[in-house]
């Protein structure tokens, strides 16, 4: 073989090389890079159950928490009410009871007044025919 053709394929040869080198480094980094990828998401599934999980619990505590509430105004309404309800019937008795007397009170001075007008025009009658009786 001539020197210049040895030459020539031995540069082709090394350019070869040189790309495979270039090749390899690519593929390489675009390893490291996919490697770096999957880490990250591999830690952002991560990060995303552990946020499924926490708002899971909290979803659950806010049920339970409802729940609660839900069976304190029950025991409230259960308990309470008819309490409330007996407290407001006996006022509405009380008052009731007030009124009445109030009415009662109020037909006593009634009649009172009534005997009252009753004497005042059997009074003023007698002093008109007292009068009568000096006019004539």
């Amino acid at each position: 073989m001539d020197p210049v053709e040895v030459t020539r394929l031995q540069t082709l040869a090394l350019s070869s090389f040189q790309r495979i080198f270039v090749d390899l480094r690519q593929s390489q980094a675009e390893s490291a890079n996919l490697l770096a990828l999957s880490s990250a998401q591999s830690e952002h599934e991560s990060e995303l159950a552990l946020l499924r999980q926490k708002h899971a619990d909290e979803i659950r505590n806010l049920r339970h928490r409802h729940s609660m509430q839900v069976e304190a105004a029950e025991r409230l309404v259960r308990d309470v009410a008819p309490r409330i309800a007996d407290e407001a019937r006996k006022g509405l008795m009380a008052e009731s009871k007030r009124l009445r007397e109030e009415i009662g009170k109020a037909g006593e001075e009634r009649e009172a007044l009534q005997r009252q007008l009753q004497t005042q025009r059997k009074e003023h009658l007698r002093a008109l025919r007292e009068m009568e009786g000096v006019g004539s």
